[in-house]
């Protein structure tokens, strides 16, 4: 038996111990609510536990965390989360989203789900899980990685200047997996302890692989990608989940020196994805117009690799200090038609999940880290700049017209001769075919 199967085996094992001592000592905590959606008090609900006391769970001022003291399904098979929010009252620190795999070990597989607020009481609160479907198992599991908030510059630590990122939403270590199991209509819950990995420095950026150039200008491929370095040595990335939303724009540049956007909800409106990168995976730019140039790039990469395959900005090479491992997530489109440029921007940036091998171990882990959004400029040097694309551009419809004028008179001709030639061809066609028809009239005329 592998260290990894060892470790799985246990983890089990020690879910259902628990599981069952819970069971025996402790209340079950069902909840269920009427049809008009007003929802049970959260002190109401954790006191279905014998062993909950409120003195436990005091006010803290200087403590901004978020932490998960309970969950609970209702009988609509809603999900609930209990949570202690130690500096509160405080509506400016409420929980937005929660980090949940509903498999375990090597079918973990964690997402991001929004959070509402129900109810709450001094410091506990307790909020409704958006989005995800709970299952009829007599067993379910919720692998609980981390849950956020809002990033707020009052409380939060900031990032460095050099790094031109800014973090949408703030991470809070869970690391609990939580069982509940249905015996007879009645729902125990229990609780251990899982591992997370934490993303200890982060940068959300991406490279522009030029296109080539068309009549219009041009067109580049947006590589986005996370450098970031964990508080585990790895040594050897294997896959990673990666969420983010894309927002489509366009604008084209005003004379008076500014942007004008299309406001339509085409170029406005974000989209949420998932990115499953593995580390056999490639990338390629589109490339297809004159002078483009073919870029291939692994989707995992040490931060070593990336720096000496790219030309970096130096503001750029100091942001990858410290950081070890770079995903290449998504890409984009970024194109000039006269006046106007498209591109999409590419916002709150986070890694769900890392499998990686780390001293002959290999571990699937939730991961704990921000919400996270880079700025609006390449991290690597132009190939060539706007104005050389436009003269080039120039230049090439130039010599066309310069060419085909002379030709012009040739053409026509061509032309001509084509369309009389095309003629000729339908008329005996059209012959043949009426001959075909009128064939056997004419022979029962002779008749």
């Amino acid at each position: 038996m592998t260290k990894t199967e060892k470790r799985n085996y246990i983890t089990i094992i020690l879910a259902l111990v628990t599981m069952l001592l819970f069971s025996f000592f402790n209340a079950p905590l069902n909840i269920s609510h009427a049809d008009n959606l007003v929802y049970s008090d959260v002190i109401e609900d954790l006191q279905t536990d014998e062993t909950f006391k409120a003195e436990n769970f005091p006010t803290k001022q200087d403590d901004y965390s978020l932490q998960v003291v309970q969950i609970a399904e209702s009988t609509d098979k809603e999900l609930f989360v209990y949570v202690y929010q130690p500096c509160s009252p405080n509506k400016d620190l409420q929980a937005t989203t929660i980090r949940i795999s509903q498999g375990i070990n090597d079918n973990a597989s964690w997402h991001d789900y929004n959070l509402t607020l129900l109810n709450s009481q001094d410091t506990l609160y307790k909020y409704k899980v958006e989005g995800i479907e709970l299952k009829d198992d007599v067993v379910r599991y919720y692998d609980i990685a981390a849950i956020h908030r809002v990033w707020n510059e009052n409380y939060d630590e900031g990032l460095p200047i050099v790094n031109d990122n800014t973090i949408d939403e703030v991470a809070f270590e869970v690391g609990q997996l939580w069982t509940a199991c249905t015996n007879s209509g009645v729902v125990t819950y229990s609780v251990v302890a899982t591992e997370t990995v934490t993303i200890v420095d982060k940068y959300v950026g991406f490279i522009r692989y030029d296109n080539g150039i068309w009549w219009t200008i041009g067109g580049s491929t947006d590589s986005h990608y996370i450098a970031f370095s964990t508080d585990y040595d790895i040594e050897h990335l294997i896959e990673a989940d990666v969420y983010y939303t894309a927002t489509p724009r366009a604008a084209t540049w005003s004379i008076l020196g500014h942007w004008n956007y299309d406001t339509t909800p085409k170029y406005n409106t974000p989209v949420e994805h998932y990115a499953y990168i593995k580390e056999q995976d490639v990338l390629t730019n589109n490339a297809s117009w004159f002078f483009g140039n073919k870029y291939v790039r692994d989707r995992i990469q040490s931060v070593d690799e990336f720096i000496a395959q790219e030309n970096l900005t130096d503001e750029t090479k100091k942001g990858l200090e410290n950081k070890q491992w770079i995903l290449r997530f998504f890409e984009s489109q970024y194109d000039s038609h006269g006046d106007w440029y498209y591109w999409t921007d590419v916002n709150e940036v986070t890694i769900l999940r890392l499998k990686f091998e780390t001293d002959g171990v290999t571990y699937n882990l939730g991961v704990v880290d921000n919400k996270q959004t880079g700025d609006s400029k390449p991290d690597n040097n132009p190939e060539l700049p706007e104005w050389v694309k436009a003269i080039i551009a120039l230049l090439i419809l130039i010599l066309v017209v310069v060419v085909a004028i002379p030709l012009l008179p040739a053409v026509v001709n061509l032309i001509i001769w084509l369309v009389k030639a095309i003629w000729i061809v339908i008329k005996y066609i059209v012959k043949g075919i009426w001959w075909v028809i009128t064939l056997p009239l004419e022979i029962f005329k002779k008749e």
